[in-house]
């Protein structure tokens, strides 16, 4: 059920704004997160090999708040709307597993950015 794409150093995997219609599991390569400022670009974050991106988004049908970036040639599995919509009936378990991965990986997150604010303080 998850395609196969590969993407080129420096091509864009994610652009901030559109629609977000697609779960990427990174299976070869490292990508950055960024966002466009007044002063240019600032690098977010950055994912490698295993690495899930785009679930926020994904799961709140929200547009993409953010740009990812090939740093290298990167491969990655993507799961669509569909796809993932057809796991209630064809594979439910699974999908209950990919939900519980992704409400760990976003708590985990929370946390980790709530640490960074307190220490800003």
């Amino acid at each position: 059920m998850l395609a196969s794409r590969t993407y080129a150093q420096g091509q864009t995997i994610i652009t901030a704004g559109q629609a977000s219609n697609e779960l990427f599991v990174l299976t070869a390569g490292s990508a950055m997160v960024s966002i466009s400022t007044q002063e240019g670009v600032a690098r977010l974050d950055a994912f490698s090999s295993g690495a899930t991106f785009g679930e926020v988004a994904f799961l709140d049908r929200s547009p993409r708040s953010a740009n990812v970036t090939a740093l290298n040639t990167v491969t990655c599995r993507v799961l669509t709307r569909e796809a993932f919509d057809q796991l209630d009936t064809q594979a439910p378990t699974i999908k209950i597993r990919l939900l519980s991965n992704l409400a760990s990986r976003l708590t985990t997150m929370l946390r980790q950015n709530g640490r960074e604010l307190a220490a800003l303080k």
